[in-house]
């Protein structure tokens, strides 16, 4: 079915756009556009790399939704971390009110020598502490109470073996 307007020819689809009128195909053509903006677009993703520079770790990162209802924060059993390297055990416990990090190494032999050491991110040092062992745990208290906020890398030696912690100051 044609329509002869003016000298043009229309077809009734033409004379429904004139007309200001959608069609089922147009809205379902722009939903199908715009829906991986609407549902994908919040999510980012984060790198964590190695000192090397190799990419060690990756995250996706959600929003968070916030309600209107009240909402609970669970305070963690434990904030301690802890690792193994060379048969030694090293527990970090942050204290983020007065600005101390505790840092216990186990395991110890009365040879091993031990050395805690945190920098800037621009590597400046800003705390060392050396300690001899006599076959006990060394127990050790790095003060940034005194360092503005930011991060820290906490550089931990036993025996020529390190290990590197990033403490976050707020």
């Amino acid at each position: 079915m044609r329509y002869i307007c003016s000298g043009f020819v229309k077809t009734p689809y033409e004379t429904l756009i004139k007309k200001g009128q959608v069609t089922m195909r147009t809205i379902l053509l722009l939903y199908l556009l715009l829906l991986p903006f609407l549902s994908f677009g919040q999510e980012k993703i984060g790198y964590a790399y190695d000192a090397a520079g190799n990419r060690m770790k990756r995250e996706l990162v959600l929003p968070v939704r916030h309600s209107k209802s009240k909402q609970r924060t669970a305070k963690p059993a434990s904030s301690d971390f802890s690792d193994q390297f060379t048969g030694h055990t090293v527990t970090i416990t942050p204290d983020p009110t007065s600005g101390m990090v505790r840092v216990r190494l186990s395991r110890l032999s009365a040879t091993d020598r031990c050395t805690v050491a945190a920098y800037t991110s621009q590597g400046a040092e800003v705390y060392t502490a050396s300690s001899a062992t006599d076959g006990s745990d060394v127990d050790l208290h790095v003060d940034l109470s005194h360092q503005p906020a930011g991060v820290y890398l906490l550089k931990i030696t036993v025996n020529d073996h390190t290990s590197t912690w990033k403490i976050t100051q707020k």
